[in-house]
């Protein structure tokens, strides 16, 4: 895997590749510490593609925390039940539909997780309608076995990280927050921002969902230095 020393990318960016590189894009692992920036730039992202400014190409976006997943970490789930159950609006998407149409998972909060991801072990999963643990699910579908088309972007806190190997992800991005000059720049030295919960996240084109998750103060979302480290 090519290096590159803190490449400043955009947010709405992190699935395109850079102009000397070729290969697709398809995992991306976001590192950053607590309090950084990481779930804000999850709900910008979201917010961006929802209101149709950003990543039109993609047909569905899903967002699930490791919080939420810890839940049900020892039920048996297939892909299409999980999302089903995670996101209402997605009631009606059929195994077929997700076949065919380019879906985005986001994973938020790797550090958080107490799923036992095993990469090396786990069973191969790659029917939507299969059963399994949800651990299993994942790793299936950060591999590529389950639904290889998909796009799939994981936050986590550097000590976390690597959970994921290295040979899956295809691009490591770091959110360094503020620099002081912009500190100064931004009113009251940071973000004001407003989370909506979980469930409300926008998630697909469907008509009842919503787009009004995320607000911040002046320009701040815009000023986190988010770099591609490989």
């Amino acid at each position: 895997m090519k290096t590159l020393h803190d490449t400043p990318i955009k947010v709405h960016d992190i699935f395109k590749s850079l102009p000397d590189q070729q290969r697709h894009i398809r995992v991306v692992l976001t590192n950053g510490v607590a309090g950084v920036g990481k779930t804000f730039s999850v709900q910008k992202f979201s917010l961006d593609w929802a209101e149709d400014l950003e990543n039109q190409d993609v047909s569905v976006l899903v967002v699930l925390s490791f919080r939420e997943l810890n839940l049900i970490k020892d039920e048996q789930y297939s892909l299409l039940t999980l999302l089903h159950v995670f996101h209402p609006t997605l009631q009606k998407v059929t195994a077929e539909q997700l076949a065919v149409c380019k879906l985005l998972f986001i994973f938020d909060g790797l550090d958080e997780s107490r799923l036992s991801l095993d990469f090396n072990n786990s069973e191969v999963v790659s029917d939507v309608t299969q059963k399994s643990s949800v651990d299993v699910l994942l790793t299936n579908l950060i591999k590529g076995n389950l639904l290889p088309s998909a796009l799939v972007w994981i936050t986590s806190r550097p000590a976390a990280a690597n959970q994921i190997p290295s040979t899956c992800v295809d691009r490591v991005t770091e959110v360094r927050g503020f620099t002081d000059a912009q500190k100064e720049s931004t009113s009251g030295g940071g973000s004001v921002m407003k989370s909506c919960p979980a469930e409300s996240s926008p998630t697909s084109r469907h008509p009842g969902a919503s787009t009004s998750c995320v607000t911040s103060q002046s320009s701040a979302g815009s000023l986190l230095q988010f770099w591609s480290t490989c």
